[in-house]
């Protein structure tokens, strides 16, 4: 019996001494010596803290049982935006270019585009925006400029699973 509570006991000791250990310690090994460097070229002034940040927003879920992204987009009115969108374009108060070329589209490009891409206004499903953000410490908030924006459509691959998006257009923004 002694044995055996020396042994319970022994076990309980190990357990505890091992679970001290922080759950974050193998996060913070290998991490390069240069990750502390400073490598932006931008430098803030007057509370602006991003020039032209980049980054994609998925604005359609291609999982159904993805159910956190479902959640994350049940405030966007995706249908209205896109349509608002490609309403301001063929009335010429917003410009589409080309992303690949960099050039301005005419309004029958988009048209042409939109009949070539079937039913593309329901495929965007990928916003890639550009922003300036501020972030103002007195009163602890923050805003963002959007400078242009680049709708994506889904890409397909072979068993019907959306495998990419593919850029349609930017649309420049706030440029006055």
């Amino acid at each position: 019996m002694k044995y055996l509570s020396f042994l319970f006991v022994l076990i309980v000791a190990l357990t505890f001494s091992c679970s001290r250990k922080s759950k974050f310690a193998a996060d913070n090994e290998n991490i390069p010596a240069n990750i502390t460097e400073h490598t932006s070229t931008f430098t803030a002034d007057s509370g602006q803290v991003a020039n032209g940040i980049t980054y994609d927003v998925v604005v359609r879920n291609p999982n159904h049982y993805d159910t956190w992204t479902t959640t994350c987009l049940e405030g966007l009115d995706r249908n209205s935006f896109i349509n608002d969108i490609f309403r301001a374009v063929y009335e010429g108060k917003l410009k589409a270019i080309d992303y690949a070329t960099e050039k301005e589209m005419s309004k029958d490009k988009v048209r042409e585009l939109e009949k070539e891409i079937h039913a593309m206004r329901n495929r965007i499903a990928k916003i890639q925006f550009t922003e300036n953000w501020y972030l103002d410490t007195t009163n602890m908030t923050m805003q963002k400029q959007v400078r242009s924006m680049v709708f994506g459509y889904e890409i397909y691959g072979d068993s019907g699973v959306v495998r990419g998006y593919r850029p349609v257009f930017r649309i420049n923004l706030n440029t006055k």
